[in-house]
C-alpha cells in the first residue's frame, strides 16, 4: 500500500479517542468487556495493517482487518472513503457488520488511556457518556 493511500485511509484516526495505535491482540482482548465495545488499532505483527477489535454476542473478540489487499475498506454491503466513515456509519446507524456468519454490533467506543470520547464519534440515541 502506497504512503498516500496509508495516509487517506487513517485520515483523522489519531484524533479519534477509539483509535489505540499500535497495540497486541492480546492487550486489544483484555481492554473490551462486553458485546458491542470495540477499539481500533494498528497491527503490532504487520505494521500498517489497521484492526477493529470487538466483543461479539457471545463475549468472544473479533480482529477485522480493516483494509483489503487492494488497500480498500470495504463490507459486505458498501465501500468507505476512510476508516472513521466505516465506523461512524455502523455506530450511528446501528447496522451490523457482517462476515460470513459472523454479525457484528459496533455499540460502545473503548477509548484509549487519557483521551476523552472522541465528538466526531457520535453517541447512539444521543445519550452522554462519561469515562
Amino acid at each position: 500500500m502506497s504512503r498516500s493511500r496509508f495516509e487517506q485511509i487513517a485520515e483523522y484516526l489519531e484524533d479519534m479517542s477509539w483509535f489505540h495505535g499500535i497495540v497486541r491482540r492480546e492487550m486489544a482482548e483484555s481492554l473490551i468487556i462486553k458485546e458491542g465495545e470495540f477499539l481500533v488499532r494498528q497491527s503490532a505483527t504487520f505494521p500498517g495493517q489497521i484492526i477493529l477489535t470487538l466483543m461479539d454476542s457471545e463475549d468472544f473478540p473479533q480482529h477485522i482487518c480493516l483494509v483489503d489487499l487492494d488497500a480498500r475498506i470495504k463490507t459486505s454491503e458498501n465501500e468507505f472513503n476512510s476508516i472513521v466513515q466505516l465506523i461512524k456509519y455502523h455506530l450511528t446507524n446501528n447496522i451490523p457488520l457482517v462476515y460470513g456468519d459472523v454479525v457484528l454490533y459496533i455499540r460502545k467506543p473503548v477509548c484509549r488511556p487519557g483521551s476523552t470520547p472522541s465528538s466526531e464519534t457520535p453517541t447512539p440515541l444521543g445519550m452522554k457518556r462519561f469515562y
